[in-house]
């Protein structure tokens, strides 16, 4: 009998040895590292493995790491940690940042995209919102794959990163950031689409004639007038001349548009030389933009020109359109010369 105790001692003695382990792992589980640290910024890209989690986050001393590691293990949320920026604190208990890491509790932030950006634009907001890398958001840009995914048509995003105000958090992959613009401009076409199907005008050819729209004007009242002009040129086949799709055409446009800019036929958005509409859009134009398009103001108006103060001359003839460049424009340079 006194030999049989041995063994039951050394499994006591193991089984108190575990608990007490355990209890200390508890202990170091649920004390803070500090209780009295201060919250710091931890970023977790995409991609990063838990232990390399487990590190970083041990490193800025806001864990106790075994205690971290192993209850992360012991509940498989290890392999549910989730990217992006986060807010911690020593005075945090492990198991409280392992909880908020895998039900991913990241800072967000807003950021307002206005009317009438190029991609190019909205690629250096975000890059300096810390979302995303400008070069990668614009490589992904002209995704086909991505764009085919996110039921767009065309070779690029460029007129569908719809003008809101987004809530997006740092170290998001481009691909999400992107299919957030895709959603959003998806929920404002279907408030168009009914009346979109009777312009004859495929989805893609409306958003280009709505970015050019969008970059002639800043008065939501002419925008519908203004579609009517376009949609009046391209019925009679009369060339767009539109200056906004020659800029964009520009890589190095340094503000001055001149005759030679004209000229250039070797620029495929230049609608003095070209017939119909550009390769495709040339900003990325809001609701009342599109909205003008598939609801333009019925008019007999081929022409227009700047009056100087934000607003637009309409005319039907080339004769009037002319009337109206001497008045609005020769006239007002020839006294600016004086």
């Amino acid at each position: 009998m006194r030999r049989s105790s041995l063994p039951i001692r050394v499994i006591s003695f193991v089984a108190l040895l575990s608990l007490l382990l355990l209890s200390l792992v508890i202990k170091a589980a649920i004390s803070p590292v500090d209780a009295n640290g201060k919250h710091v910024s931890v970023i977790l890209l995409p991609g990063t493995t838990f232990s390399e989690v487990a590190t970083k986050l041990a490193a800025k001393k806001l864990i106790h790491r075994r205690a971290f590691t192993f209850f992360a293990r012991v509940r498989q949320l290890d392999s549910k940690v989730r990217s992006g920026e986060y807010s911690l604190s020593p005075s945090m208990s492990s198991w409280e940042i392992l909880t908020i890491l895998s039900r991913g509790q990241v800072l967000t932030y807003k950021i307002s995209i206005p009317e009438g950006l190029k991609a190019s634009q909205i690629a250096n907001r975000l890059h300096e919102a810390q979302i995303v890398e400008a070069a990668d958001f614009l490589e992904g840009v002209h995704n086909i794959a991505w764009l085919q995914e996110h039921g767009l048509e065309g070779s690029s995003y460029e007129g569908y990163l719809f003008p809101e105000t987004y809530t997006f958090s740092k170290g998001l992959p481009v691909k999400t950031v992107l299919k957030t613009f895709a959603a959003q401009f998806h929920d404002r076409w279907k408030r168009l689409e009914s009346k979109a199907k009777n312009t004859g005008l495929n989805m893609r050819e409306i958003v280009i004639l709505a970015s050019i729209i969008e970059k002639e004007t800043g008065q939501s009242s002419e925008r519908p007038r203004i579609a009517s002009v376009f949609l009046n040129r391209l019925a009679k086949g009369i060339r767009l001349q539109t200056d906004p799709t020659v800029i964009y055409g520009i890589k190095t446009f340094d503000g001055n548009l001149t005759r030679r800019h004209l000229n250039d036929s070797t620029n495929p958005y230049n609608t003095y030389q070209f017939s119909g509409l550009p390769p495709g859009p040339i900003s990325n134009p809001g609701e009342a933009s599109l909205r003008s398009v598939v609801e333009p103001e019925i008019t007999k108006f081929l022409y227009f020109v700047a009056r100087g103060d934000g607003s637009h001359e309409f005319t039907q003839t080339y004769r009037d359109h002319l009337k109206a460049v001497e008045k609005y424009q020769i006239r007002r340079s020839n006294l600016n010369k004086k």
